[in-house]
């Protein structure tokens, strides 16, 4: 008998549903003014809102530091207007966040986590968080990574 029920969409912030890389590159460190300020991609936007519409649970995952949680959650709230408090978790380190993950698919829910695991964009060279996504992709969970979000952020409408 198969447990898992319940799903969960999860999305990162940073480089998956926020323009993180530009705003760093041009700034050299992000704060709680510059996390106010992050462009949304519109192709992430647009799936969210119908994800949305369609009644999934979908919580937002991040590894930003504590204080930033408010301006996270009114960010999240400007740009995607269904968010409640509790959707949004911060973590401190990338490996805090998919432990919880983990955690949540062996509760018995079935997951969906969207995050690019990347990060130093801004050097110019992008690097990966290659224990963490080797444990995500040694489960049944369903991980949009890097190359796909790169490709969802980057498709035009067919007309």
């Amino acid at each position: 008998m198969n447990k898992l029920k319940k799903e969960i969409i999860i999305y990162d912030i940073d480089n998956t549903l926020a323009d993180t890389a530009t705003m760093l590159k041009s700034s050299g460190k992000l704060n709680n003014l510059l996390f106010s300020k992050l462009a949304v991609f519109p192709n992430m936007k647009k799936r969210i809102m119908d994800e949305y519409a369609s009644g999934d649970k979908i919580l937002f995952f991040t590894v930003r530091p504590f204080l930033s949680w408010q301006t996270t959650f009114k960010w999240l709230e400007q740009n995607f207007f269904y968010t409640k408090w509790y959707e949004l978790f911060i973590f401190s380190t990338p490996a805090h966040k998919v432990e919880f993950i983990v955690f949540l698919y062996n509760k018995g829910y079935r997951i969906s986590f969207i995050d690019d695991m990347s990060y130093n964009h801004e050097n110019g060279e992008v690097l990966f968080f290659d224990k963490e996504i080797s444990k995500l992709r040694n489960t049944a969970i369903a991980y949009t990574s890097y190359a796909e979000i790169i490709k969802i952020n980057q498709e035009t409408k067919k007309q």
